[in-house]
């Protein structure tokens, strides 16, 4: 595979990604959370995570991860682009000429990239249908302060344990997804999903109680203004 003229390739933005990513994947407008996954695989890019270190080497420590970081993340970027393209088995495995998602994620734990990478992984083997292995790539993350890139592994796992009939696993994920970043558009879809869950695994009790917290609290979303008929349906 020929490497792009870095010259002629835009940068990319991590705020532009997130806005544009938010829309593609969470649009009310789609028809369920699980054509969304299907349809989207990019990923959600935040703040790296400030470490806690020792005043007497803070710069010391500063200066080497910006460089490990800096390293870390020219080292993955064409797998990473590959990822962007759905190239799914050539992200993860890489070529000769460049690293993969899965040497990336040993070769540099501990940094952003890494944990990019994992991300990447899991969300590429779900696709493959390799989903305990993607399970695990995405609960193995570092869920520090990136909350845009936990949501977007939360709802993949829960996408992943609902596929495998693990309906309590299922909603728990739906539910982190959907109080770390609460908002209008992410919030009641994730829950709709919880509640859904819930009564699959048979504890519509639940699955009423989340219902019933969508029309409260987001009443004027697409999903408040249409959860009424599913309370009915439990109350009845």
């Amino acid at each position: 595979m020929a490497k792009k003229d870095s010259q002629n390739t835009p940068p990319v933005d991590d705020e532009e990604i997130i806005v544009e990513e938010v829309k593609a994947n969470f649009s009310a407008n789609e028809p369920t959370v699980l054509d969304k996954f299907n349809r989207n695989r990019k990923i959600y890019a935040g703040l790296l995570v400030a470490a806690v270190v020792l005043v007497a080497g803070f710069f010391w420590y500063r200066s080497s991860q910006a460089e490990t970081e800096a390293e870390a993340m020219d080292k993955a970027e064409l797998a990473f682009r590959a990822f962007y393209q759905d190239s799914l088995n050539l992200a993860i495995n890489g070529t000769a000429t460049f690293a993969g998602l899965e040497k990336i994620k040993t070769d540099y734990e501990g940094t952003r990239a890494a944990n990019l990478a994992r991300y990447m992984l899991g969300t590429a083997k779900l696709q493959l249908g390799k989903t305990d292995e993607g399970i695990k790539d995405l609960e193995d993350m570092d869920k520090g302060d990136e909350q845009m890139l936990n949501a977007s592994a939360y709802f993949a796992l829960g996408y992943a344990y609902e596929e495998k009939g693990k309906y309590a696993e299922a909603a728990e994920k739906y539910r982190q997804a959907a109080d770390l970043v609460p908002n209008e558009s992410t919030s009641p879809l994730f829950l709709m999903r919880a509640a859904q869950c819930h009564e699959l695994g048979g504890k519509p009790d639940e699955a009423l109680k989340v219902y019933q917290e969508i029309l409260k609290k987001y009443p004027r979303s697409q999903e408040g203004q249409q959860v009424e008929k599913y309370i009915a349906r439990l109350q009845s």
